[in-house]
């Protein structure tokens, strides 16, 4: 039984470097759906990948790959801009403009971000990246890796009616119940069921993970 696991999760890393989805988010989904141990009897995709017209708007079901790009861009730079916000005055952010990123929609350009550390010499003054992945994703409309010295996490765009699942009581629910609007998410590396709608508090939890610094 654990060879046949082992021959499942090696598809899905194959099948996530052709639909460009990063690699372990396949991996920890299979861990965390673990059906007996979860209490999930059957996944569901989200309304408007079932082809639920009713679901989905003009302008969803005409957007092009250009139009795609552009809305996660503007969903990025808002988030960026938070970012700057939510840090003290201790700490500054430094933009990338032509960060390179390849996903569905194609080839295209758009900025990173580094939070740095003021006052203190260049070449130990980082404290992490923020790095665009895409629009393309399990579960979401783009992602953010977060890079710091002890790891990485990442950032999922979410949306309320995103992924569904059916339990082991028959019930429909939302597979994060803590999804109650559109945005960015962290999805813990060790707890995969849990998302977190990204704010102040839970950028600093995740800072904290990644870096030797205690309050960014």
């Amino acid at each position: 039984m654990e060879h046949e696991s082992g021959k499942t999760i090696i598809l899905f890393r194959e099948l996530a470097k052709i639909l460009y989805i990063k690699k372990d988010f396949f991996v920890n989904l299979l861990q965390w759906a673990n059906f007996s141990k979860a209490g999930v009897h059957e996944f569901k995709f989200p309304l408007k990948m079932l082809g639920d017209k009713k679901k989905m708007t003009s302008t969803e079901v005409q957007q092009t790959p250009q139009e795609k790009q552009q809305l996660y861009l503007s969903r990025v730079n808002q988030f960026f801009a938070q970012v700057k916000n939510w840090l003290s005055d201790d700490f500054e952010t430094i933009p990338t403009e032509n960060y390179p990123v390849e996903d569905e929609t194609g080839k295209y350009q758009i900025p990173s971000l580094s939070i740095v550390k003021k006052e203190v010499s260049e070449s130990n003054n980082k404290i992490v990246d923020l790095f665009p992945k895409g629009t393309s994703v399990l579960m979401g409309e783009g992602f953010i890796e977060v890079h710091g010295v002890y790891g990485e996490e990442s950032f999922i765009y979410m949306l309320l009616d995103g992924w569904i699942i059916q339990d082991r009581f028959g019930q429909i629910r939302p597979m994060y119940k803590a999804v109650k609007t559109d945005g960015w998410y962290w999805l813990e590396s060790y707890h995969r069921n849990k998302a977190s709608l990204v704010d102040k508090e839970v950028l600093m939890d995740v800072l904290k993970m990644v870096t030797l610094y205690d309050e960014p």
